[in-house]
């Protein structure tokens, strides 16, 4: 499997996904996978992860299921009639640079607030051994 590649949960944890990580090893795709390889220069992954994972998109896939036990996708061919609005790739390229800056927002706010939690506990520590 290349890299950037999506994959979709098809069964149980329906709709979930996931880009295949560059190094990855090699791996066995079965009936509950569904491996994406979009073509770029008409879609980035990016865009595609963010549209997969709106609420209106998500009601699409979720509303193509069946069974009781463990929810399934119904079949490839109607995952294929779904419509999905496909931007201009500079769009979809404004976009990517957006969601990449909030994601550095927010790794940049979880290692402050893991700092904090650090000073906190040592505080807390000195505290309660009667240091301050």
């Amino acid at each position: 499997m290349s890299s950037n590649n999506l994959l979709i949960s098809c069964s149980g944890t329906i709709g979930r996904i996931a880009v295949v990580p560059l190094h990855a090893a090699s791996g066995v795709m079965n009936q509950a996978l569904l491996k994406i390889d979009l073509d770029e220069s008409i879609m980035l992954n990016s865009f595609f992860l963010g549209l997969w994972r709106s609420q209106s998109f998500e009601q699409q896939v979720l509303g193509m299921t069946h069974g009781t036990g463990m929810k399934n996708m119904k079949s490839m061919a109607e995952l294929k009639r779904i419509s999905f609005i496909v931007p201009p790739l500079d769009i979809q390229h404004r976009y990517a640079a957006i969601v990449e800056s909030i994601e550095q927002q927010k790794a940049t706010q979880r290692a402050h607030l893991a700092e904090l939690d650090t000073l906190f506990a040592s505080l807390q520590s000195r505290a309660f051994r009667g240091d301050l």
